[in-house]
This record gives structure tokens, sequence and C-alpha cells, in this order.
């Protein structure tokens, strides 16, 4: 018996581009004599739903699309397995013949319309949300259940990104013995009809991206996605001569083409030849067009209009954050480009960025990625050629926002905060358990302080793109109002 699959990459609430994606892999499964095709759940609405499940409009329109589809198999042999329970076979919408196993999986006894061998089979529709380093684990969770069951096991996912989420596909079929007899593209959509018949058959089976290379491919899909589905032609980042600009420009260019990204750089009095060279540097490298705007001018007005402030305190470096802030903003809307912000994970939960300045944009790429994750991946990038220029990969970070300023002035260097942030925020160890783990105990008390602190900030950040296990957003519940509980630890 041949069984077909099919990752699908949906538009939420895009019923008519949906529905004629999932056409089009009937007809194919139709034409390769497949007796069944099972489609990811979500795969006609979208995913997530959110609270447009309990719209009736949005529920209406999910049937709708289900009786079109149905259409599709009359005449036919083929059944559809479709939104988690039913099935679609003859013109009909039926759930003939499924029991429930548990929430995440089904369980066929084949429906009654199939008067062969009685196949056990357990089919996974996920969705399955992309962490790094968590899509082999998911995989070998489900050889153990297939060598358990003595059953084929279907693992079909959607694949591509909404808003923060990337859905990895990486759809695959597992033989009774628990061997991967194939596995679909990472985030790609994909398909494929196999024969349960023919197990001397041989199936591609895509590899698995490891490391960096499996964070730039994500990270570039979710810009993509984000891009084309909010109706975005184009995309604009402040480059500043820093690595974390460096390494958003250089992705958005992997998601979109040179041609659709532009990158402007703001330089104050305080902007060092190096970051104007380096900036330059990397836009030419990257074929990117960049324009250079001054903000001295600007910076010196509001500081002579606003004078009455005490000359102590942040407000002079976070103007200049603002003022560029302003300027992207306004070239965005002139344009309607898609700003990209440029904050790191390490700088998000330290609260090292400015309200209203380079916190401005609708989508911020790496803000899941630690600082060490950064030039990790800056460096993997350039693997074959120098496309980020290195003096930018190996410069003291700095916002430039002061004379002879550095990052690691108001932070502890960034390969401890890193240590910390990952051992809390992914792991679960708590404030005196890092301490005992790694010493520093003052500096520890200080990162805990912060993140906390600044709580309030990360509210108010654009949309990221979830890559680790605990992503400031989707996987942090944490009120802005809180006392610093664990500094108990240290009385």
């Amino acid at each position: 018996m041949k069984v077909s699959i099919a990752q699908i990459n949906p538009s939420l609430g895009d019923f008519q581009g949906n529905t004629e994606k999932i056409r089009q892999v009937i007809h194919r499964a139709i034409s390769e004599d497949s007796r069944i095709l099972i489609l990811p759940y979500g795969a006609i609405s979208g995913f997530p739903q959110g609270n447009l499940a309990a719209s009736e409009d949005f529920r209406a329109a999910l049937e709708s699309s289900m009786q079109e589809l149905a259409i599709e198999t009359l005449g036919t042999s083929l059944a559809v397995f479709i939104e988690g329970q039913e099935v679609l076979h003859e013109g009909k919408i039926s759930s003939e013949g499924f029991t429930m196993e548990n929430a995440d999986s089904k369980h066929l006894p084949l429906p009654s319309i199939f008067n062969q061998k009685n196949y056990d089979i357990f089919v996974n529709i996920g969705p399955k949300i992309f962490e790094k380093n968590r899509c082999e684990a998911h995989e070998m969770e489900l050889t153990i259940l297939a060598r358990d069951k003595k059953a084929w096991v279907f693992d079909v996912n959607l694949c591509g990104a909404t808003d923060e989420i990337i859905y990895t596909g990486l759809s695959s079929v597992i033989s009774p013995e628990g061997e991967i007899f194939t596995r679909l593209a990472f985030v790609e959509e994909d398909f494929i009809t196999v024969d349960l018949e023919n197990t001397d058959h041989s199936y591609p089976v895509a590899e698995i991206p490891a490391g960096e290379e499996i964070l730039k491919h994500a990270i570039v899909k979710a810009v993509k996605d984000y891009t084309h589905k909010n109706n975005f032609e184009k995309v604009l980042v402040s480059v500043s001569g820093g690595i974390d600009s460096a390494l958003v420009l250089a992705l958005a260019v992997e998601a979109l083409g040179a041609g659709n990204v532009k990158a402007v750089y703001l330089p104050s009095k305080f902007s060092s030849d190096l970051s104007r060279d380096e900036a330059y540097k990397l836009c030419e490298n990257l074929g990117v067009e960049i324009q250079t705007i001054a903000i001295e001018d600007f910076h010196d007005k509001f500081l002579n209009e606003l004078a009455f402030l005490p000359d102590a305190g942040s407000w002079h470096e976070n103007i200049q954050a603002r003022i560029r802030g302003c300027i992207v903003m306004s070239i965005s809307n002139a344009n309607n480009y898609l700003v990209l912000t440029t904050g790191n994970k390490s700088e998000v939960a330290m609260g090292y960025f400015t309200l209203y300045g380079d916190a401005c944009g609708g989508l911020a790429p790496i803000c899941d990625l630690l600082k060490t994750e950064v030039r990790a991946l800056c460096r993997y990038i350039n693997t074959d050629s120098e496309i980020i220029p290195s003096k930018i990969i190996t410069r003291a970070p700095s916002a430039e926002l002061k004379d002879n300023q550095a990052d690691e002035d108001s932070l502890p260097n960034y390969d401890f905060l890193d240590q910390v942030l990952f051992l809390h925020c992914e792991e679960g160890l708590d404030c005196a358990q890092i301490s005992d783990r790694l010493g520093r105990q003052e500096d520890v008390l200080k990162i805990f302080t912060l993140l906390y602190r600044n709580s309030y900030k990360r509210k108010q950040l654009p949309q990221g793109i979830k890559v680790s296990k605990r992503f400031f957003g989707l996987d942090w519940h944490i009120p802005a109002t809180v006392y610093p509980w664990f500094t108990k630890d240290f009385l």
C-alpha cells in the first residue's frame, strides 16, 4: 500500500492559498497511486491559530475549504488525513475508524474504506517547533515508539515560520524496526510517497543540519517568511560597524537577496573611522546599497533644547539611539520597508538597549542568540570567504554613544555573561547554584538583578525569532513588577 506525506508551509488565515497548495499535493498523490495522503495539523488554516480558533467565521472558512478539498478525491481511491482527525474520501469528510491514543498521536487501524491488510500505524502530526539541539532528540523518541509498538510511525510536520515560531519540517517515516525509512527537508516544503509493501526500496533521507548551519538556515527561513507573509518586499537594517548589525544584514541578504535589503549608516561624533570603514566594506561584500545620514546636528539640537535637564545620566547617550530610531522608522514608513532590529539575547537580557531607539523595528532576527553564538555564526558565514569583515568580528563591542565606550564597562564580559544566562534561562539553575558552579558571586548577582529589573523593557521589544529552549517571549512569563527574591541567597 502506498502512503504519501506532504510537508506544508501554510499562511495563517490564507484559506485560498493554502487550499491550492493542498489541491496540488492531492493530485500528486493520486498520480503516484497513493491510497493515503497525510497532511500536518494546520495545513488548511495555518498555525498557531490563537483566538481565531474561537471565531465562527474562521471555523466556517476551514469547513468550507475542507469540503472543497474533499471533492478532489471523488472517483479516486485516495483518502486524505487532514487537520488532525478528518479523512477526506469520495467527496466527503469522515472521522471513521480513527481512535485517540494520546494528545499527540492518532492510532490507525485504517478506516474501513480500505479492504487491505490492517497496518498498525501511528501518525504524529506535530506541529514540531524548532529549538536548537532538539531535532535529533525528537526523532529518537519516535524511533523508540516504532520499535516498542512494532508499528510504522509517520511524523508529518509543518515547515516554515509564523511570527516567532519556526516549524522544523523534517517529516519522516519510521519502520517497525525503528529505522528511518525516509526524511523530508528541514524547514522547506516537501513531499514523498512510500510503498509499505516494498520495504527494499530506497527512499531519500534528508540530512538534519547541525551547529551554526542549522541556526543560520532556520533564521534565514524565518526572516523570509515573516517578510513575505506580512506583505513587505524589502527590509532596512541600520548598520553600525558592529557584529550584531553585520550578522543581521548578512542573514537578510541570504533570505531576500541583496536587491531587497537596504542599509543605513547613522554616525554620531562618537562613531569611529573603523566603524564607518567596516560598515561600508560589509555592504560592499554583500552587494547592499548603503546610505549615510549623520546625526550630529540632530543631537546638538536636542541637547540645546534640553539644556534644562541635568548633565549627568544616560539620556545624552539614549537621545542618539532615539534619533536613529526616528530616522529608520521614517525611511520605513516612506518606503514600506520592514526594519530589522539588531539586538542579541545577551543585550536583551541585560536591558542593554534603548527603548524607542535601537529597539525600533518590526522583527528582531537574532534576539534569541547569545553574543557568543553571534560570533560563532559570523565565523561560520565566513567559512569559505570573508563576507563579514574580520575586524567586525574581533573588535571590542561598543555602542559608541560616548568617548572610549565599551560594553564591558557596564556588563560582565560576554563569555561569562552568556554562561550565566544559558544556565539560568535554558537549564533552569538558580542564582546560588550558578554561583557555586562558576564562582564570581558578585557578577552572578548583578546579572540576575539586571535580568529581572529589565523585564519591562523586553515587553516592549519587536517580535523576535525563537531558536532556544527558553525564548524571551513565548517561554518567559515573568511580570515586569517583581522583587529580587534571589538576593536572599547572598545575605
